[in-house]
């Protein structure tokens, strides 16, 4: 990410010092802030019944009028989390309230190899994140600097590469 910086005196170098000097409420809130945005991105697969890199996700075997992956209480799509690893750090994760998700996300085998349950991806996986994450990725980045610099005359371009 590109940072311009444009001084128009010493009380904006100050300030400027005293924005950098602790960085760490801002990278809390960066990383709480990126968090919510994937919870975004994966209720956006919810939304258009894909996974995160467009693919739509198999059809019910017995359909029963509702979306896929939505049940009589919908716990799987509203169950989505963001919380912080530990209080106080600046990780934070995403993460579904029930324990079968993991099974949705990557399907399931009978012994004999054959597939027992199509995974139905609602999260990324080894081939990474897509662009549309991507890009509310970087919308965030800049957004949680611009607040956190302004008024010290600098400026985040939104050309951030994440990769």
């Amino acid at each position: 990410m590109r940072v311009i910086v444009r001084s128009k005196g010493l009380g904006q170098v100050v300030a400027l010092r005293n924005a950098l000097r602790n960085p760490g409420p801002m990278l809390v809130e960066l990383s709480k802030q990126l968090a919510l945005e994937a919870q975004d991105q994966v209720l956006e697969c919810f939304e258009t019944q894909a996974n995160p890199y467009g693919q739509a996700w198999a059809p019910k075997k017995r359909p029963d009028g509702r979306a896929i992956l939505t049940g009589k209480t919908s716990r799987l799509r509203n169950g989505w989390k963001a919380k912080p690893k530990r209080i106080g750090t600046y990780r934070w994760r995403i993460s579904p309230s029930v324990p079968y998700a993991k099974w949705i996300q990557q399907g399931t085998k009978n012994k004999d190899g054959s597939v027992s349950m199509v995974a139905r991806e609602m999260v990324p996986d080894e081939r990474g994140f897509p662009d549309t994450w991507l890009e509310g990725f970087r919308e965030v980045a800049v957004e949680t600097l611009r607040a956190h610099f302004s008024g010290v005359g600098i400026r985040a371009q939104k050309k951030a590469h994440f990769r």
